[in-house]
């Protein structure tokens, strides 16, 4: 039988476009998605899951689980993808 492990991020923030130079760190809500034509906001995640190293042989499935909270009745779509550099929670903004 496959081992659970639950993991949350070790760090998270969100970047806006038309903010591109403003770090979101102690904001404790997470914003994405398209605000009219002229900003955009992306979601941050970082998991560190590097004590698994040497415990499992091969990880098979990995679930992430979202909730929407919305102010009004729009709906839409996400995509989710890897980032493929380095950043920080303290650092992070639209531009870097």
């Amino acid at each position: 039988m496959a081992t659970e492990y639950d993991y949350y991020p070790d760090q998270d923030t969100h970047i806006r476009s038309n903010a591109a130079t403003t770090n979101y760190e102690t904001n404790i809500s997470l914003f994405c998605g398209e605000y009219g034509s002229s900003s955009r906001r992306h979601v941050l995640l970082d998991f560190d899951i590097s004590a698994l190293a040497g415990q499992v042989q091969d990880i098979t499935k990995a679930q992430l689980h979202l909730a929407e909270i919305s102010n009004n009745d729009v709906s839409g779509s996400m995509t989710v993808a890897r980032l493929s550099q380095s950043w920080t929670e303290a650092g992070a903004t639209w531009n870097t």
